[in-house]
């Protein structure tokens, strides 16, 4: 299968399998996930975010996470969700990574030290990286790492 890369326009010849696919991921996105394979969502409720941060050419990215209770309709009927909004500026002279993140509707669903995220994932045009992080979504908040 012939792979056109976008960013450089070059072109790569590739087996994709099962074990190896593509994500394409659009520049100034920010997106969380789960790494840790479980049997059940209900087994993963509390394990770690990964934030995948993935830069537009302007050092800037933005994206939602929505959380909410996952057992019940609250969130229809009681509107019992939260939205936190992610959004990351990166300032390429100082090397610095500046995450904010800004929770709307029921913060109670994200009890301080429950909901976290360990790790994130930075793709720049210029190079990527993962930087090991503890960051709660309980409160809106802002975050500078130092890459």
């Amino acid at each position: 299968m012939k792979i056109v890369e976008n960013s450089t326009g070059k072109v790569e010849e590739m087996d994709l399998t099962l074990d190896k696919m593509l994500l394409y991921i659009r520049g100034g996105t920010v997106f969380a996930r789960k790494d840790v394979a479980r049997r059940s969502s209900s087994a993963m409720k509390y394990d770690p975010f990964t934030i995948v941060i993935a830069m537009n050419p302007d050092g800037e990215a933005r994206g939602y996470l929505y959380i909410d209770d996952g057992d019940s309709y609250d969130y229809q009927s009681e509107l019992a969700f939260a939205r936190i909004e992610l959004s990351a500026k990166l300032n390429d002279q100082d090397k610095v990574l500046a995450l904010k993140l800004d929770v709307t509707g029921h913060s109670s669903l994200l009890p301080d030290n429950i909901l976290y995220a360990n790790r994130i994932v930075l793709i720049n045009p210029s190079e990527s990286k993962e930087l090991p992080v503890e960051l709660y979504f309980g409160k809106s908040k802002k975050y500078e790492f130092k890459l």
